[in-house]
């Protein structure tokens, strides 16, 4: 990811309820001043440090970056998730890691890329988020995409590609085949 033994700004989030495990926000901290500066405005410290307000500001942002992905995974696997009150810390991403357990060659993930950029700014932000399931929520997760990919339906072109099916197509629609 390009933080390694670097500090960075990490926000983290416990999942809770039907799938568990942590989301990590992270920033470089050159980006993580920008976003703040962009966030807050005027209302940003002059100095180049992370105030109070400029702390909260990324915790939040996490929080509602981590908050769409709760909703999205609880509608995956048709279940509640919630997230923990954020924690943000500016230390290296491994230090982190290794806090929640997640030992690089051990522990599975998914690790999204973002940008920000915000109105008329031509700054632009980059960062990470990692989801970080619990072992038991793994199961949980992989029968939601499969119980999920079953009930879409599916459009077969004469190539015989298949894609979700919408309308105003023709070809065949209908389930997706099991196996």
């Amino acid at each position: 990811l390009g933080y390694s033994g670097t500090p960075s700004v990490v926000v983290v989030m416990r999942l809770l309820g039907d799938v568990t495990g942590t989301i990590v926000f992270t920033l470089p901290v050159a980006g993580a001043l920008t976003l703040g500066r962009l966030l807050l405005g005027d209302a940003a410290s002059a100095a180049d440090g992370f105030d109070e307000l400029t702390r909260s500001s990324l915790a939040e942002t996490g929080n509602i970056i981590g908050g769409a992905y709760a909703g999205v995974l609880g509608t995956m696997v048709h279940g509640i998730v919630m997230l923990s009150t954020p924690e943000i810390g500016i230390e290296p991403l491994e230090h982190v890691l290794a806090k929640q357990g997640a030992a690089a060659t051990e522990e599975l993930g998914l690790c999204i890329e973002t940008r920000f950029t915000l109105g008329g700014s031509d700054a632009e932000v980059g960062g990470h988020i990692l989801l970080l399931p619990d072992a038991a929520s793994l199961s949980v997760m992989v029968e939601g995409l499969e119980q999920s990919a079953r009930s879409v339906e599916w459009f077969i072109p004469a190539s015989g590609h298949r894609r979700p099916a919408s309308r105003g197509k023709s070809g065949t629609a209908g389930s997706f085949p099991e196996g």
